[in-house]
């Protein structure tokens, strides 16, 4: 019995799958984000838990938009609608959530913007540090200090480094 058959039985099965399209991927992710947007504002006039049910499948419908948009690459939209779902934790009181969904935000605006991450990381502060996670909030109010110092804005960052400073004691 020869090996090579086996190997060649074996590879018959297996293809390379195809990468979706890039405006297909961006044209279904601002679908979902309209959607979203849309659950989001109709629930104005509900209150309770019927609400927290409605923020939940918004917030749904935000993250299949953030998987649509990164396989676009399009990493500006990708954090838009994380921090639309940080929003939506926060109305629901889940700070530690929102701190991530914040924290993912700014992940994504590294790519692309870098004071919306700033933003972004001093909002995931806040909710880690609101929550009680102080060594979390260390850590990211130590890298908005970095990112302030490699940008040459020593000012800010001597202020950032003794915010962070004031989380350890």
């Amino acid at each position: 019995m020869s090996t090579d058959l086996e190997v060649q039985d074996w590879e018959v099965g297996f293809s390379a799958a195809k990468p979706p399209l890039k405006d297909e991927c961006t044209k279904k992710g601002f679908q979902l984000k309209e959607a979203a947007e849309a659950h989001m504002n109709s629930v104005s006039t509900i209150s309770g838990f019927a609400r927290n049910i409605k923020f939940d499948h918004a917030c749904q419908l935000f993250e299949e938009a953030i998987i649509q948009f990164k396989l676009a690459r399009n990493w500006e939209e990708t954090a838009e609608c994380y921090k639309n779902c940080a929003y939506l934790q926060t109305i629901m009181k889940k700070t530690v959530h929102a701190a991530i969904f914040y924290q993912k935000a700014a992940d994504h605006f590294m790519r692309c913007n870098l004071y919306d991450a700033i933003v972004n990381y001093k909002r995931c502060v806040h909710w880690y540090a609101h929550a009680g996670k102080f060594e979390i909030a260390l850590r990211y109010q130590a890298k908005i200090a970095n990112m302030y110092y490699l940008d040459d804005d020593y000012d800010m960052a001597a202020e950032h480094y003794d915010r962070a400073a004031l989380y350890c004691s």
